[in-house]
């Protein structure tokens, strides 16, 4: 299809006098480079985050940047949307890169109140005072659980179901590794209310409309990105038309229904299959699994209360990002990998301290 492709464009050059391009695997070999770079960046960050956050201060400032720039987003970024437009929903495109970076943090802020948890015990000890003892152990927790608080509240704000969806499995993932590890009936049951108030939270995004509808009229039905984009996958379907070049094979079978330029499927994982084909899907959902596996080993032997922690953030982080990437956009722009990146070998970095057993 690419030669073909190539051959059409030859041949309408030709009748201008001009030489048509040389055929390539891709049909957009600049926006296969580009996006190729873009993935190598990511790689490069996550091994320069491996090497420079060895050390556990150097941990702290980094999970604490990565906290406050999310603090941040959601009171420049996301508040202001909605005092324009009155409800994220109205421009969700905007939100998709906000909903994304949110998600990361939302994983770091919640490796953050964990290990504060794991080792507020060691605060005040030498106290012989009551209530010195008790500000001390309650504050950090207190402004750890408000950090937590507003970076899920801002997530919520976007608008992006996919993204607040992914990001409520995420962190009941982590709460689940967290307590099972701690074996205790309380740790079970508070895995059970943690469940029970993510669910009721998520359900606030779909909740039904006040004005009386039925729940069969608002049941969504496909996009019609998604329709046709898999009309564009079965164009390309072994080796797809090349990376970032989505927008082109999307155009081929664009309906005169849809107008405009979509860049976007609404969905990372069909332009993943549309631009890498099977062969890149493959890969692709090979290496998100492998490295899930590698972070989860690491953490289980990682022996240490703060490291093992740390190293929860890039597991839930890149759980997010896989769950949101199925079904919704927000992981469809690049805007966040290098986030997505840093926390992972941050994660690593930490799941490899000083004293971690190997299994």
């Amino acid at each position: 299809m690419n030669l073909q492709i190539y051959h059409e464009t030859a041949r309408i050059l030709g009748g201008f006098r001009q030489t048509g391009p040389a055929p390539r695997i891709s049909i957009a070999p600049w926006e296969t480079a580009s996006a190729v770079l873009d993935l190598a960046a990511g790689i490069a960050v996550f091994l320069a985050s491996v090497s420079l956050l060895r050390s556990r201060s150097r941990r702290r400032f980094f999970a604490g940047a990565v906290i406050v720039s999310a603090t941040l987003t959601t009171l420049v970024l996301v508040l202001p949307a909605l005092n324009r437009s009155g409800t994220a929903d109205t421009a969700p495109r905007a939100a998709d890169a906000p909903a994304a970076f949110l998600g990361i943090g939302l994983c770091v802020a919640f490796a953050s109140l964990w290990a504060e948890i794991l080792t507020n015990a060691d605060r005040g000890a030498d106290s012989p005072d009551a209530a010195e003892r008790f500000e001390r152990r309650v504050s950090p927790i207190a402004i750890r659980a408000a950090l937590f608080l507003v970076a899920a509240a801002g997530l919520l704000l976007c608008g992006v179901t996919s993204a607040t969806l992914a990001a409520s499995l995420a962190i009941l993932v982590l709460l689940a590794f967290s307590f099972r590890r701690r074996g205790s009936a309380f740790a079970r049951r508070a895995v059970v209310v943690a469940a029970l108030a993510i669910t009721a939270g998520s359900a606030l995004v779909a909740r039904p409309n006040p004005d009386g509808d039925s729940v069969e009229t608002k049941l969504p039905a496909m996009p019609t990105t998604w329709t046709v984009a898999i009309d564009s996958f079965r164009q390309f379907p072994y080796v797809g038309s090349g990376l970032g070049t989505f927008p082109d094979a999307f155009r081929r079978e664009q309906p005169r229904e849809l107008p405009g330029l979509v860049a976007r499927a609404d969905s990372a994982f069909l332009e993943l299959l549309v631009t890498g084909g099977i062969a890149g899907a493959a890969l692709a959902t090979i290496v998100i699994l492998s490295f899930l596996v590698l972070l989860g080993r690491a953490w289980r032997s990682q022996r240490h209360r703060e490291e093992s922690a740390t190293a929860l953030a890039g597991f839930g982080a890149l759980l997010f990002w896989a769950l949101a990437s199925l079904g919704g956009p927000a992981t469809s722009s690049l805007t966040a990998l290098p986030a997505l990146a840093a926390v992972c070998g941050m994660s690593w970095a930490a799941s490899q301290a000083r004293g971690v057993r190997l299994p």
